[in-house]
This record gives structure tokens, C-alpha cells and sequence, in this order.
């Protein structure tokens, strides 16, 4: 096999797909172990990288990524795994990993779980690469040489064609788990081609989110206190231009109507001020982009109504009333929807629903509303500003259990 990729974490080498498949060692024969000492400094170097202050304030996601990456969070994470005496936690193996699209950095997050369970790690990068990307990807390079020679050998970030299958197949066939983020046509197209008869597959497909906010709560607080909702919400939903899955698409206002109303209204009033003061101008071509599509929705009747907060926020009620705004209506489009208790909002859920971002009820309200949920859908209910937080569990699933396997031992 000829095809030509490039590996980016060894300074951009091309190779072969042979040649990378037989340069990479097995974690047994690397010596990888579940938890590895050596996987744990090398990911703390990249997070102290990541989380500089120069980096940070620059680049918001990857001061966000350097603080997943930090050693307590690592070590938290491995405790949480379980610890049994007759049963020993082992890697998988070669793991694969297909890069979204829509937000860049995502990869780090499951290589950095795959790698802490003592894998073998093969990431196709994005395609879309920005420079928050390439700041990224300076880090890692630097942080790899930094590292234990095993590092490097067994930690492959590569680039190639996206239309390149025989790549993808060959690579798909060498690996005992495959990781696939993107859009369902993504997960259709991978999904031709086949895995080994055990290996294992996770895949993270379209997802859609929301917010639920307490009317009254809002009217009860104080000027500083709404400020810094208005702050974290603004984190939620603008940091990766409203694309990422667990970015608020529609907002729930719950209480009596009339207060639900004029609550949303003053909301979306900060949210606009907020947006202009911290965030870059909307370009010409985004604010056009955001008026064809809420011009769409309501052509098609998904919307009865579109308020426009400058070219910052749109407030869009949803048709029918009570339903739920899920797809993407371009930066600041956020579905209103005023309901007069929590747990009508159940009716709403579906399965593509994967975080729920909340203020203002309390901790046996949102339990109950958990539990009504049942199956439906959602896999995360958290505060509003920790929609972008990722942790070891994502969409439902622990990922450190994912990356690995038990082996029994019986004396």
C-alpha cells in the first residue's frame, strides 16, 4: 500500500500507511499499561503548554483543554475507574480516531482517554485546521519531545485526504477500536468499511442541546449575578460559533408566561451587550448567513416568530409550541420556548438531545427532572457556563472503560 500520509506529531514526516502501521507498536509490546506513568507526564507537560496565560487568553478552548489535561485531573479520572483485586484493567490496542470537523481541538479529548488506558493512539486530525489548531499542534510536538521515547512511538497524529478510503480501510482493519467524531454522514460513510470481528467502535454522531432557565430566578437576582449567567452563557453557546453538540441551541423559559417573557427579553438584551463587548464583530457574511436560514425556518414553519438583538442574537420562537430548535440557524440563533413547569420539558426531549444546561432550580428539581427523563434522551444536565467542560464521561459513555478491557485473576 502506497498511499501517502503525514505524520504531524514527529514534525510532519510523510510516510506510507504500511510503514505507519508497522512502525507503531502494540501497547503490550510498547510496555503501555493501563494508567501509564509516562502517558500521565507527558499529557501534564501539554496541559502547563496549553495552560499559559499568553495561550489562555488567546485561544479560550485550549486553556480550557490544558485544564482537562492537568496531572490531578488525570489521576482523578483513573481513580474513578474502579479498583478490584481480581480484576487487572488493560488497553485495547491500536485505537483510530476520526477528527470532527466542527470543533477542532475535540480530538485531544478521546486520544488523551485512549492513551491514558494504555493504547496505542493513530488521529486523523481535521481537515479545517485554524490557528488555534496549529497552536495546538506546536504544543504537542514540543511536549513529545519533552516525553519518554514510548510516547512518540506510540502516539501518531496524522493528516490525509478525507475522500482517501483506502487509507481509512487499511487503517480501520489494523485497529481493535475505532473512534469516529462527526456528523451522521461521517459515521454512515466510516462504517463501510470494516473493523476486525472483535474490535470495538464508539461513535460520537450529530447531537443537539439546550438550556433551562428559572424565570423567577432570573427576575431575583442581582445585576451581578445576572452578568455573570450572561458570561457563561455567552462561553456556552460562542466559543465554537454555536457548532459544538453541547452548545445551546434553544432556551426554555420556565415560569408564568407573561414572567417568562419579559425575563427572555431582558436576557437576550445582556446576551447581545455581552457579545458585543467581549466577542469579535460578526462578519457581513455570517449576519447574511444567519438572515437566509431564520428566514428558512420560518418558510418552513419551524418558527413563529424572529427578534433580532442587533447582529449578535436572534430570539426565535419555536412551532410548534414547545418543541425544540436543532439545527445549527447560524452564530447567536437561539430557539425561545416558555413553559410553565420543568417537567413539561421531558415532552420535548429526543434521543439526539445530549446536554441540558440549567439555573436557577434546585438540586431536588433537577433530580426529579433526570429521572422523568427516563430513556428519552439527554446525557448531561449541568450548570450553565460547563456545556463546553468535558470529562471521562461523554454522551453517556466512561470513556476510560470504553479504552479498555478487564482481565480476570483468580488465585
Amino acid at each position: 500500500m502506497n498511499e501517502e500520509i503525514t505524520v504531524k506529531s514527529q514534525g510532519s514526516v510523510t510516510t506510507t500507511v504500511a510503514d505507519l502501521i508497522a512502525s507503531v507498536p502494540a501497547a503490550s509490546s510498547a510496555g503501555l499499561i493501563f494508567g501509564d506513568r509516562r502517558v500521565v507526564d507527558f499529557f501534564s507537560v501539554l496541559a502547563s503548554t496549553l495552560s499559559r496565560s499568553a495561550v489562555g487568553r488567546a485561544y479560550p478552548e485550549l486553556g480550557a483543554l490544558g485544564f482537562f489535561l492537568r496531572r490531578a485531573s488525570l489521576r482523578r479520572y483513573l481513580s474513578q475507574s474502579g479498583n478490584r483485586s481480581d480484576v487487572l484493567r488493560v488497553p485495547r490496542g491500536l485505537t483510530l480516531h476520526i477528527s470532527p470537523s466542527n470543533v477542532t481541538t475535540m480530538y485531544v479529548y478521546s486520544w488523551a482517554m485512549s492513551a491514558l488506558a494504555g493504547n496505542t493512539n493513530v488521529v486523523r486530525l481535521p481537515s479545517a485546521v485554524g490557528r488555534n489548531n496549529e497552536v495546538l499542534l506546536e504544543a504537542i510536538g514540543e511536549s513529545i519531545e519533552q516525553a519518554d521515547p514510548v510516547v512518540g512511538a506510540t502516539q501518531r497524529l496524522i493528516s490525509y485526504p478525507r475522500d482517501d478510503n483506502k487509507t481509512t480501510a487499511a487503517l480501520s482493519s489494523a485497529c481493535q477500536v475505532r473512534v469516529i467524531w462527526g456528523g451522521d454522514e461521517t459515521i454512515r460513510h466510516i462504517r463501510h468499511f470494516p473493523l476486525q470481528p472483535g474490535a470495538k467502535e464508539l461513535t460520537f454522531p450529530d447531537r443537539s442541546s439546550f438550556s433551562v432557565l428559572s424565570a423567577r430566578a432570573w427576575q431575583a437576582s442581582g445585576a451581578t449575578a445576572r452578568a455573570t449567567l450572561v458570561t457563561r452563557f455567552c462561553n456556552d453557546a460562542y466559543w465554537y460559533g454555536q457548532a459544538a453538540c453541547s452548545s445551546p441551541l434553544t432556551i426554555f423559559w420556565i415560569g408564568e408566561r407573561r414572567v417568562a417573557e419579559e425575563a427572555s427579553t431582558e436576557f437576550f438584551q445582556a446576551l447581545a451587550g455581552e457579545v458585543r463587548g467581549r466577542m469579535s464583530t460578526l462578519q457581513a457574511s455570517e449576519a447574511i448567513e444567519k438572515a437566509v436560514l431564520v428566514h428558512g425556518l420560518a418558510a418552513v414553519g419551524l418558527i413563529s416568530k424572529a427578534e433580532f438583538y442587533g447582529n449578535e442574537v436572534v430570539m426565535l420562537d419555536v412551532a410548534p409550541a414547545g418543541s425544540t430548535l436543532d439545527q445549527w440557524s447560524g452564530i447567536g440563533s437561539f430557539g425561545r420556548v416558555c413553559l410553565p413547569s420543568l417537567s413539561q420539558v421531558s415532552r420535548a426531549v429526543k434521543p439526539r438531545h445530549q446536554t441540558v444546561t440549567h439555573f436557577g432550580f434546585s438540586d431536588d428539581e433537577l433530580r426529579h427532572f433526570a429521572q422523568e427523563l427516563g430513556s428519552l434522551g439527554v446525557d448531561r444536565i449541568v450548570p450553565v457556563g460547563q456545556a463546553l467542560n468535558f470529562d471521562s464521561v461523554w454522551d453517556g459513555c466512561d470513556l476510560l472503560c470504553e479504552f479498555s478491557r478487564l482481565r480476570q485473576l483468580r488465585f
